[in-house]
């Protein structure tokens, strides 16, 4: 997806080990496996009432568009008892060892695991210092600040009092830091200190934490 192609995460395909591979867009016989599972979920979810279909030539000869009947936490819920119960355990003829016998995407599964050393999952607060929004910023006495929304970790005081830092801001103007950030959460930020070769977790500061505590970008900016 185009979402991904962009330098953040090439950077942090690096750190985290894993490959980024670009396939040719309307080819989906290319991406089978994500192609087929994304058709599944369609089907499924074109069931529920309030389903827009799936394009605008499908829906002019739909006459009976409800209104949404489901929060968002309930329809996750549901498509993850779906994916469960039914897609996981209904046999499938794609992926059997032989052509044409069916095959349950579970047992699929398990037979992998056998053959596969899988290794742990990142933290999902390094995935965001590698891979979130990245912006360069000057770090201040009272923190850093992104879209007018201030950042403070007492940590910063050795950014402060580093020779270099005080030597980049006397000679070249005001020292600046790489920052990433959760586009869906704004109540923290992580700076990263070359310095140091280390990433610093910066919460809000208080007058913030309220207003920013699980805001998105798309609803700042819209505030």
């Amino acid at each position: 997806g185009k979402e991904f192609a962009n330098g953040q995460l090439a950077a942090a395909a690096v750190e985290l080990g894993f490959e980024l591979i670009r396939l040719p867009p309307r080819e989906p016989w290319h991406k089978g496996p994500v192609e087929r599972f994304m058709g599944s979920i369609a089907a499924f979810a074109h069931n529920l009432p309030g389903t827009t279909l799936s394009n605008s030539v499908q829906r002019r000869d739909y006459e009976n568009i409800d209104e949404p009947v489901l929060t968002l936490s309930e329809c996750r819920d549901l498509v993850i008892k779906w994916i469960v119960t039914v897609y996981n355990r209904r046999p499938n003829r794609m992926l059997g060892n032989a052509p044409g016998v069916r095959r349950a995407p579970i047992d699929a599964w398990r037979d992998k695991l056998k053959l596969i050393d899988n290794p742990c999952l990142p933290d999902p607060e390094l995935f965001i210092a590698l891979s979130g929004e990245k912006s360069m910023r000057t770090v201040q006495k009272y923190g850093v600040e992104w879209d007018h929304i201030r950042y403070w970790s007492p940590e910063l005081d050795r950014i402060l009092a580093h020779p270099k830092h005080q030597l980049k801001a006397s000679k070249t103007g005001p020292a600046q830091y790489q920052l990433r950030r959760d586009p869906y959460d704004l109540s923290k930020v992580f700076l990263f200190n070359h310095h140091a070769n280390e990433v610093i977790e910066l919460p809000v500061v208080e007058r913030w934490q309220q207003y920013a505590q699980g805001l998105s970008v798309h609803q700042h900016r819209m505030c």
